[in-house]
């Protein structure tokens, strides 16, 4: 893994943590009469991109390209057909939004994990230098 990675590792970190906090407040607002779920999707950031298409660090040609997409876009989900709104106007479903919520610690938890581990790697690395 090279700095690279780290970087795209570290905007992931970015992106669950803003949509945790986003799913997390159309938790707190189920009750608020004509509250809209918000929501950030990394791949309406990437439709909105120039070509479609993303570009970044390759090191064969079969690599798909990533370059830096800011995923922090917020969205309204007004139209979804799977979030129906409620006679008071909000759309917040908590069983969605409970089963979003733990698809985003996984998905945290997972990069930490990946970033834990490349930093293991180093220190191992580092450490059979010295011997």
């Amino acid at each position: 893994m090279n700095g690279k990675s780290l970087s795209i590792l570290s905007n992931a970190l970015d992106y669950y943590w803003n949509r945790n906090k986003l799913i997390n407040s159309n938790i707190a607002n189920v009750n608020t009469p004509n509250y809209k779920r918000k929501d950030v999707s990394f791949a309406k950031v990437l439709e909105k991109t120039d070509n479609g298409t993303i570009e970044g660090y390759v090191t064969d040609k079969k690599h798909i390209r990533i370059n830096d997409v800011e995923p922090s876009k917020i969205y309204e989900n007004n139209s979804s057909d799977s979030v129906k709104t409620r006679m008071d106007g909000n759309n917040v479903d908590l069983d969605i939004e409970n089963a979003e919520l733990a698809k985003n610690t996984i998905g945290y938890n997972t990069t930490v994990d990946q970033i834990t581990n490349h930093f293991r790697r180093m220190k191992s690395v580092i450490g059979e230098g010295r011997r």
